[in-house]
């Protein structure tokens, strides 16, 4: 179990998810990586539901769109292909394997 301090009770910016994925709890401390959230825009990397539940985002090398989303029950929803020209994503996988694009 990995707990890593946040700013914010429902929405935290600094969890570094390329270094650790299995983030379970986010405890309100104060133990902000300022640098990174810096390096990455201040996008939101963690939300956290009413019950304590965590979805994780993870986002291109450009953090132009996500990629990735992996709520609590561990369902991806990942972003095959993108289109930069519309800033849409072109092709989504749902957790059921089902492709829409």
């Amino acid at each position: 179990m990995t707990i890593i301090g946040c700013d914010l009770a429902s929405l935290h910016f600094h969890p570094d998810l390329s270094l650790d994925m299995n983030i379970l709890i986010c405890a309100n401390g104060h133990q902000c990586g300022c640098r990174f959230c810096k390096e990455n825009f201040f996008l939101p990397a963690v939300f956290e539901d009413q019950v304590g539940n965590l979805t994780k985002v993870l986002y291109d090398t450009h953090k132009m769109y996500m990629t990735k989303m992996v709520d609590a029950l561990d369902n991806e929803v990942n972003v095959q292909k993108f289109s930069y020209r519309n800033l849409l994503p072109w092709l989504v996988v749902d957790p059921n394997g089902n492709r829409k694009g």
